[in-house]
Protein backbone atom coordinates (compact mmCIF):
# COMPACT_ATOMS: atom_id res chain seq x y z
CA UNK A 1 0.00 0.00 0.00
CA UNK A 2 1.01 3.44 -0.29
CA UNK A 3 0.62 6.48 1.48
CA UNK A 4 0.07 10.04 0.08
CA UNK A 5 1.09 13.58 1.88
CA UNK A 6 -1.53 14.52 3.69
CA UNK A 7 -2.93 17.98 4.35
CA UNK A 8 -5.98 19.21 5.34
CA UNK A 9 -8.12 21.03 2.62
CA UNK A 10 -11.27 23.58 3.15
CA UNK A 11 -14.80 22.23 3.35
CA UNK A 12 -15.69 22.37 -0.90
CA UNK A 13 -19.14 23.24 0.62
CA UNK A 14 -17.93 26.02 2.93
CA UNK A 15 -18.49 24.17 6.08
CA UNK A 16 -17.11 25.85 8.82
CA UNK A 17 -15.76 22.37 10.60
CA UNK A 18 -11.84 21.87 10.10
CA UNK A 19 -10.20 20.91 7.33
CA UNK A 20 -11.50 17.66 5.31
CA UNK A 21 -9.28 14.71 3.65
CA UNK A 22 -9.89 12.69 1.03
CA UNK A 23 -9.26 8.83 0.94
CA UNK A 24 -8.74 6.93 -2.32
CA UNK A 25 -8.92 3.25 -1.76
CA UNK A 26 -9.01 0.48 -4.06
CA UNK A 27 -10.14 -3.09 -2.87
CA UNK A 28 -10.17 -6.50 -4.14
CA UNK A 29 -13.36 -7.84 -4.71
CA UNK A 30 -15.71 -9.98 -2.82
CA UNK A 31 -13.33 -10.16 -0.41
CA UNK A 32 -12.95 -5.97 0.23
CA UNK A 33 -9.38 -6.46 0.50
CA UNK A 34 -7.26 -3.17 0.65
CA UNK A 35 -5.46 -2.87 -2.69
CA UNK A 36 -3.87 0.66 -2.78
CA UNK A 37 -4.57 3.69 -0.11
CA UNK A 38 -3.78 7.05 -0.73
CA UNK A 39 -5.04 10.79 1.36
CA UNK A 40 -5.93 13.64 -0.12
CA UNK A 41 -6.63 17.22 0.86
CA UNK A 42 -10.00 17.40 1.19
CA UNK A 43 -11.00 20.09 -1.52
CA UNK A 44 -9.21 18.35 -4.08
CA UNK A 45 -11.00 17.02 -6.83
CA UNK A 46 -12.12 13.46 -7.01
CA UNK A 47 -11.42 13.01 -11.15
CA UNK A 48 -7.33 13.07 -11.27
CA UNK A 49 -6.94 10.60 -8.77
CA UNK A 50 -8.59 7.29 -10.64
CA UNK A 51 -5.41 7.18 -13.06
CA UNK A 52 -2.87 7.29 -10.10
CA UNK A 53 -4.72 4.81 -8.30
CA UNK A 54 -4.96 2.19 -11.15
CA UNK A 55 -1.87 2.46 -11.91
CA UNK A 56 -1.05 1.56 -8.47
CA UNK A 57 -3.33 -1.38 -8.10
CA UNK A 58 -1.43 -2.65 -11.79
CA UNK A 59 1.75 -2.22 -10.03
CA UNK A 60 1.21 -5.04 -7.73
CA UNK A 61 -1.61 -6.88 -9.56
CA UNK A 62 -0.15 -6.82 -13.29
CA UNK A 63 -2.19 -5.39 -16.19
CA UNK A 64 -4.62 -6.75 -18.29
CA UNK A 65 -8.40 -8.98 -17.06
CA UNK A 66 -9.50 -6.44 -14.31
CA UNK A 67 -12.47 -4.64 -14.33
CA UNK A 68 -12.40 -1.29 -12.01
CA UNK A 69 -15.53 0.19 -10.67
CA UNK A 70 -16.21 3.34 -9.61
CA UNK A 71 -18.86 6.29 -9.72
CA UNK A 72 -19.76 8.97 -12.39
CA UNK A 73 -16.61 10.79 -11.63
CA UNK A 74 -14.62 7.48 -12.32
CA UNK A 75 -16.37 8.26 -16.12
CA UNK A 76 -14.31 10.94 -17.83
CA UNK A 77 -13.45 10.28 -20.54
CA UNK A 78 -9.48 10.55 -19.80
CA UNK A 79 -9.69 7.73 -17.05
CA UNK A 80 -11.75 5.61 -19.90
CA UNK A 81 -8.74 5.94 -22.36
CA UNK A 82 -5.98 5.61 -19.95
CA UNK A 83 -7.45 1.77 -19.27
CA UNK A 84 -7.53 1.03 -22.91
CA UNK A 85 -4.20 -0.02 -23.37
CA UNK A 86 -4.02 -1.82 -20.17
CA UNK A 87 -6.29 -4.45 -21.46
CA UNK A 88 -8.47 -3.94 -18.27
CA UNK A 89 -11.87 -2.93 -17.82
CA UNK A 90 -14.02 -0.14 -16.67
CA UNK A 91 -17.50 -0.02 -15.54
CA UNK A 92 -19.29 3.38 -14.38
CA UNK A 93 -22.86 5.35 -15.07
CA UNK A 94 -22.03 8.16 -17.19
CA UNK A 95 -23.08 11.47 -16.50
CA UNK A 96 -24.51 14.73 -18.29
CA UNK A 97 -21.07 15.42 -18.98
CA UNK A 98 -19.74 12.30 -20.57
CA UNK A 99 -22.29 11.98 -22.40
CA UNK A 100 -24.29 14.21 -24.99
CA UNK A 101 -28.07 15.06 -24.09
CA UNK A 102 -28.91 13.98 -27.88
CA UNK A 103 -26.37 10.47 -27.57
CA UNK A 104 -28.28 9.49 -24.50
CA UNK A 105 -31.59 10.22 -26.17
CA UNK A 106 -30.92 8.30 -29.22
CA UNK A 107 -30.23 5.58 -26.71
CA UNK A 108 -33.72 6.35 -24.73
CA UNK A 109 -35.07 6.33 -27.87
CA UNK A 110 -33.38 3.02 -29.69
CA UNK A 111 -35.11 1.42 -25.89
CA UNK A 112 -38.66 2.76 -26.59
CA UNK A 113 -39.25 2.95 -30.24
CA UNK A 114 -37.05 0.38 -31.86
CA UNK A 115 -36.41 -2.97 -31.99
CA UNK A 116 -33.57 -3.71 -29.65
CA UNK A 117 -33.01 -7.14 -27.63
CA UNK A 118 -34.26 -6.25 -24.13
CA UNK A 119 -33.06 -8.21 -21.09
CA UNK A 120 -34.66 -8.79 -17.99
CA UNK A 121 -32.85 -8.53 -14.39
CA UNK A 122 -34.19 -10.48 -11.88
CA UNK A 123 -33.81 -10.78 -8.03
CA UNK A 124 -35.28 -13.11 -6.38
CA UNK A 125 -38.10 -13.76 -9.04
CA UNK A 126 -38.61 -10.32 -8.83
CA UNK A 127 -38.01 -8.22 -11.79
CA UNK A 128 -35.65 -5.25 -10.94
CA UNK A 129 -34.28 -3.95 -14.23
CA UNK A 130 -34.58 -3.54 -17.90
CA UNK A 131 -31.76 -2.87 -20.69
CA UNK A 132 -29.76 -3.58 -23.86
CA UNK A 133 -26.18 -3.37 -24.56
CA UNK A 134 -24.94 -0.84 -27.26
CA UNK A 135 -21.28 0.09 -28.07
CA UNK A 136 -19.49 3.66 -30.05
CA UNK A 137 -16.27 4.28 -31.51
CA UNK A 138 -14.24 6.18 -29.08
CA UNK A 139 -10.90 7.63 -29.04
CA UNK A 140 -8.49 10.30 -27.58
CA UNK A 141 -4.88 11.32 -27.33
CA UNK A 142 -3.15 9.74 -23.99
CA UNK A 143 0.58 10.67 -23.36
CA UNK A 144 1.45 11.66 -27.11
CA UNK A 145 -0.53 8.78 -28.94
CA UNK A 146 -4.30 8.35 -30.26
CA UNK A 147 -6.00 5.57 -28.28
CA UNK A 148 -9.07 3.90 -29.94
CA UNK A 149 -11.75 1.75 -28.55
CA UNK A 150 -14.73 0.20 -28.81
CA UNK A 151 -17.26 1.26 -25.62
CA UNK A 152 -19.58 -1.48 -24.44
CA UNK A 153 -22.92 0.75 -23.13
CA UNK A 154 -25.21 -0.89 -20.96
CA UNK A 155 -28.20 1.52 -21.07
CA UNK A 156 -30.36 0.12 -17.87
CA UNK A 157 -33.81 1.04 -16.34
CA UNK A 158 -34.36 0.34 -13.23
CA UNK A 159 -38.02 -0.59 -12.19
CA UNK A 160 -37.78 0.82 -8.75
CA UNK A 161 -36.84 4.27 -10.09
CA UNK A 162 -39.25 4.02 -12.90
CA UNK A 163 -41.76 3.16 -10.21
CA UNK A 164 -40.86 5.84 -8.10
CA UNK A 165 -40.61 8.51 -10.63
CA UNK A 166 -44.39 7.51 -12.08
CA UNK A 167 -45.64 8.27 -8.72
CA UNK A 168 -43.72 11.53 -8.31
CA UNK A 169 -45.15 12.63 -11.41
CA UNK A 170 -49.03 11.42 -10.39
CA UNK A 171 -48.93 13.51 -7.47
CA UNK A 172 -47.57 16.87 -9.22
CA UNK A 173 -50.34 16.27 -11.56
CA UNK A 174 -52.68 15.80 -8.45
CA UNK A 175 -51.59 19.10 -7.51
CA UNK A 176 -51.83 20.88 -10.57
CA UNK A 177 -55.51 19.42 -11.30
CA UNK A 178 -56.62 20.41 -7.62
CA UNK A 179 -54.50 24.39 -8.24
CA UNK A 180 -56.32 24.83 -11.58
CA UNK A 181 -59.72 24.04 -10.14
CA UNK A 182 -59.38 26.47 -7.60
CA UNK A 183 -58.11 29.10 -9.82
CA UNK A 184 -61.08 28.14 -11.77
CA UNK A 185 -63.32 28.25 -9.06
CA UNK A 186 -62.33 31.60 -8.24
CA UNK A 187 -62.74 32.82 -11.91
CA UNK A 188 -66.01 32.03 -11.59
CA UNK A 189 -67.42 33.11 -7.90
Amino acid sequence: MKEACCCLGFSKDHRPEPGQVKISLASLDPLGMPLMTAVFSGDSADEPLYVPAICEVQKGLGAGGKLYVGDTKMGTLATRAALCPSQDYYLCPLGRKQMSESDFQQLVDRFLYEEVLVEEVFKDKELIAVGYKSSRKMSRQVKGYRVEWEELLLVVRSERYALSEKERLEKRIVRATARDREVESKKTR
